[in-house]
């Protein structure tokens, strides 16, 4: 299709299996073309996302299961970093409230919650919702935007985890936490790092169609400097980004754990003893120098940043 074709002019695309995701110049990242209806993404994400994409033993959800999952918060590292990285933005600001977007079963609340802090979630899958809820979590069990009546603001953190991909309208989205957040406040935004330099090296190589387009969960797909200039437009200021541990390196490596069943299973392995050697010996602050490094450079698996709302 070429460029002024449709509301999305664009170059450059990639399919797979028939899905075509393309660079848009109008929207300023890459995404699905054409667009999912949004009757059709919504009735996906409140029941089946968290039992087909993303699955989790809610059957097995009971006190003692409860219980073993909050004894692990205190020391969850990824909650920790973000803790830390967070107070060091907020100082001077009024007031400690923080909102998690489309947190699906992370406790991220509960550990500013346990902290001191004022901590709400909106989550729209009613598994997910409940789950929360049994960690003492208040949750607004619906879309986000959805409900504008209820009047949430100044939240001086909010976190948006693996959300944008999901969205028709990233932009609006963002727009209206800007609109939720006190005016110097943090937003913390991680997504997949798609069709970042290092994993298109690859395809080139490779000759393989992109398989991480991922239908129907996955609209957008953003790299570091498409995601600074959503963010840019939406009202926040970029402060910092990181990464985390580059998966394309292993792909140029000749790991394809995409096509393999069993390199995909040295993945995990590969990953906790890089990062469990700079843990287990004191160089954790080195590791997240690291990661920061590699996120300035446009490489890791996901891509993360802070920004303040201008």
């Amino acid at each position: 299709m070429s460029a002024g074709a449709t509301d999305h002019p664009h170059e450059r695309f990639w399919e797979r299996d028939g899905r075509r995701v393309i660079d848009c110049r109008t929207c300023g990242y890459r995404h699905l073309d054409p667009l999912p209806e949004a009757e059709d993404l919504d009735r996906f994400y409140r029941s089946a996302y968290h039992r087909e994409i993303k699955p989790f033993p809610y059957d097995k959800v009971d006190d003692a299961f409860v219980a073993r999952h909050r004894a692990k918060i205190d020391g969850h590292r990824e909650y920790r970093t973000i803790f830390e990285t967070v107070q060091g933005f907020v100082d001077g600001l009024e007031g400690h409230s923080m909102l998690d977007v489309g947190c699906g079963n992370q406790l991220l609340a509960r550990f500013f919650s346990d902290r001191g802090w004022q901590a709400r979630a909106f989550e729209p899958n009613r598994d997910a919702a409940a789950w929360l809820r049994r960690f003492g979590i208040d949750v607004v069990e619906s879309m986000f935007g959805e409900n504008p009546e209820l009047g949430m603001d100044g939240f001086s953190f909010v976190n948006v985890q693996f959300v944008l991909e999901h969205l028709l309208d990233p932009l609006d989205a963002l727009r209206a936490i800007g609109r939720m957040t006190v005016p110097g406040g943090i937003l913390r935004v991680c997504v997949p790092n798609d069709f970042s330099e290092g994993q298109l090296a690859w395809l080139e190589r490779s000759g393989m169609e992109p398989p991480w387009i991922s239908w129907p969960d996955h609209v957008n797909y953003f790299d570091f400097d498409s995601l600074s200039g959503l963010l840019d437009r939406a009202g926040f200021s970029e402060i910092t980004r990181a990464a985390t541990f580059p998966l394309e390196f292993l792909l140029l490596s000749g790991i394809d754990y995409y096509a393999d069943e069993a390199e995909r299973a040295r993945v995990g392995p590969i990953i906790n003893a890089f990062e469990g050697a700079f843990y287990g010996t004191g160089r954790e602050a080195l590791l997240r120098r690291y990661y920061e490094g590699l996120a300035r450079l446009g490489f890791g698996r996901s891509a993360i940043l802070y920004a303040r709302r201008r």
